[in-house]
């Protein structure tokens, strides 16, 4: 059986889409925090606090989950920790599905109207970054998993690849 091809660069560059997309969602969604305006009063869709609170938390998640990334000098540490960001976003687009609202949730903020979309489109393009995540995230652990044998990186274990190696 023949082994599997993985290219560092490759997983590297999907980390630092990756960090690019989290960086630039936290912030935009920080500016629409900072904007203020009556939005941020309602009451979030799922857990129920104003929706003020619930963007500002992910915004400071997003920043910490982008911060841990740049600091953590192993490749699998780093896509673990976009996991957990998908894991958030994730999690949050199914309580979403249980827990419908009335309108679309506002993930975006003021953001999808200050650009011309509709919440519709918004809903779409989250999705479309929680999916471009996991799949990434998934597609590269299970590579680095099946890489073992084939010498991901100078001669270090595979997914044990030091940021400097690459």
């Amino acid at each position: 059986m023949l082994e599997p091809h993985v290219n560092p660069a490759g997983v590297l560059a999907f980390i630092r889409s990756a960090q690019a997309l989290l960086l630039l969602t936290a912030t935009l969604t920080l500016v629409t925090v900072v904007s203020g305006g009556e939005l941020l009063h309602n009451a979030d869709p799922v857990l129920l606090v104003p929706l003020g609170w619930v963007l500002a938390l992910s915004a400071a998640s997003e920043c910490l989950i982008v911060g841990l990334t740049l600091l953590a000098k192993e490749v699998r540490d780093r896509l673990t920790l976009v996991g957990i960001a998908c894991c958030g976003f994730g999690g949050y687009r199914i309580a979403l599905q249980l827990f419908p609202a009335s309108r679309p949730c506002p993930c975006l903020g003021d953001l999808s109207h200050w650009i011309g979309i509709s919440d519709h489109t918004a809903q779409r393009l989250v999705t479309g970054l929680f999916l471009y995540l996991l799949l990434g995230t998934l597609t590269a652990m299970v590579a680095l998993g099946r890489s073992r044998h084939s010498g991901f990186g100078r001669g270090a274990r595979p997914g044990r690849q030091r940021a400097s190696d690459a």
